[in-house]
């Protein structure tokens, strides 16, 4: 007996919902550092070089953001998502849009705070200028 069709929407609406969760988010620790970069007067995408805008849009074709935001240091793991967002396409597109381009943008937000606090957090000049940056916005 096949599942009644509101089942069947709430299950897509759950799993759309979930995978709506960025995959590439921050932990505790570097919310925290973010925090400390904000109040510094720092931008906390700063250093960061991926652009939302242009993984959301690659994103359309399943994947391609993912792929756009693997390119570079540090990002390996959007390969597997991008693979991820291409399995369903085949029998969900363009439903995927729904969560693939708002995983995107958002990632890319994520990976420039990430490069940000690297710098300013774990790097002997990104240190010291912290230091001068937050005692400019001390006085």
């Amino acid at each position: 007996m096949p599942a009644p069709r509101s089942l069947v929407s709430c299950l897509t609406l759950g799993l759309m919902l979930a995978l709506c969760a960025s995959c590439a988010g921050l932990t505790p620790r570097e919310q925290g550092q973010a925090r400390q970069l904000r109040e510094a007067g720092i931008s906390e995408t700063e250093m960061g070089t991926k652009k939302g805008w242009v993984a959301g849009t690659l994103n359309i074709i399943p994947g391609m953001g993912n792929f756009y935001l693997a390119t570079g240091k540090d990002s390996g793991s959007q390969i597997i998502y991008g693979i991820v967002n291409i399995i369903p396409c085949w029998v969900l597109w363009p439903l995927t849009c729904a969560w693939s381009v708002p995983q995107a943008a958002v990632d890319a937000g994520n990976i420039n705070r990430r490069k940000t606090i690297v710098y300013f957090f774990e790097t002997d000049a990104g240190k010291k200028e912290f230091e001068e940056r937050r005692a400019k916005v001390g006085k």
